[in-house]
């Protein structure tokens, strides 16, 4: 009997001590687990805003591109038709490529729709061997003005010195403005 009445006050105690430590523990895990679910949501908004910070980054630098694009462009397409000059330019390029530079008709300037820039058609009639025309072409592709070649009709046109075939090209072309200001001049050069 002896140990049984010494096993129950021990019972007792240790009934009162799991009871003391559930009660005096439980709120300190349920903090320690709230604590937990607020460290993992703070790590997951800053995943997603370390993402975010990322993309605006990129897009900066994106940003910074596509301006030195936009001025680029500007400068490629010029404030006002100003075909007297360009038809000047198109002179030069032909010479510098050492074709027959046979005519250059340009359009009417016709303003753009929506912000849309002026369009200037363009045909233009070049002769000269397969290598002058490509100089040509590239010399066009490389201009300080946007023109854009819609069109090449390539016909040949005889024999030329040493016997290189001669090449006649029809290029139908644009070019533009961002309006529409300045003379129109018809017909071609």
């Amino acid at each position: 009997m002896k140990r049984g009445m010494i096993a129950l006050p021990i019972l007792g105690l240790v009934i009162v001590t799991m009871a003391g430590n559930a009660l005096l523990l439980s709120p300190q895990s349920r903090e320690r687990a709230r604590v937990r679910e607020e460290v993992a949501t703070a790590r997951q908004e800053e995943a997603m805003l370390q993402a975010s910070l990322t993309e605006l980054r990129r897009l900066e630098a994106e940003g910074t591109t596509r301006e030195a694009e936009l001025a680029r462009f500007g400068q490629l397409v010029p404030d006002t038709p100003d075909l007297a000059g360009f038809i000047r330019t198109m002179n030069d390029v032909a010479a510098k490529a050492q074709v027959d530079w046979s005519s250059l008709a340009p359009s009417s300037p016709v303003m753009g729709v929506g912000g849309a820039p002026t369009t200037i058609r363009l045909s233009i009639q070049v002769g000269g061997t397969f290598f002058q025309i490509l100089d040509y072409l590239k010399r066009l592709e490389n201009l300080d003005r946007l023109v854009v070649v819609d069109s090449l009709d390539v016909s040949s046109s005889g024999a030329g010195a040493g016997g290189t075939p001669k090449l006649s090209v029809n290029v139908q072309a644009r070019t533009f403005a961002a309006s529409g200001g300045g003379a129109p001049i018809a017909g071609g050069a």
